[in-house]
């Protein structure tokens, strides 16, 4: 019983922490659609794929500033 606790809360700990970062993006991504490019670079302190995303949108939203 005890394991199986523990493997819910690691579950949801994993879980929180790929989905949080995610939600992010998708509410920058939003906003980027309603208003148009954000004025200052989305900051998600992760080194795995979200963070490489996050990285890219940046990247991007610099690129088209200066356009």
């Amino acid at each position: 019983m005890l394991i199986i606790l523990l493997a819910l809360v690691l579950a949801r700990q994993l879980s929180r922490r790929i989905t949080l970062p995610l939600t992010a993006l998708t509410g920058t991504a939003r906003e980027v659609a309603r208003k148009g490019i954000p004025p200052e670079n989305i900051n998600i302190p992760s080194t795995y794929e979200v963070g490489v995303l996050a990285s890219t949108f940046n990247t991007m939203f610099e690129r088209l500033r200066e356009s």
